[in-house]
């Protein structure tokens, strides 16, 4: 059985403080913030689907709006 590579996230905020010797020491935190990318890529999943989803119907009402202002032209030059 294969293992599944997995890959992980950390948010770092740290804080260095020089020390007398020249090293360097930080202070702070590491937090593992792989859910919040994996929640975050499903996010940006869904909200594709759903603008591709909507793009076909915005893209009907804006012909069929189009359609109605050159009837609605035709008409008033008919008129004249």
């Amino acid at each position: 059985m294969t293992k599944k590579k997995v890959t992980h996230y950390h948010r770092i905020i740290a804080t260095p403080e020089k020390q007398n010797d020249g090293s360097i020491i930080f202070y702070g935190t590491i937090q593992d913030i792989s859910l919040y990318k994996d929640y975050e890529a499903t996010l940006e999943g869904i909200a594709f689907d759903i603008s591709h989803i909507l793009r076909r119907s915005v893209t009907t009402m804006v012909g069929l709006v189009s359609l109605f202002d050159d009837l609605k032209e035709a008409e008033a030059d008919h008129q004249e």
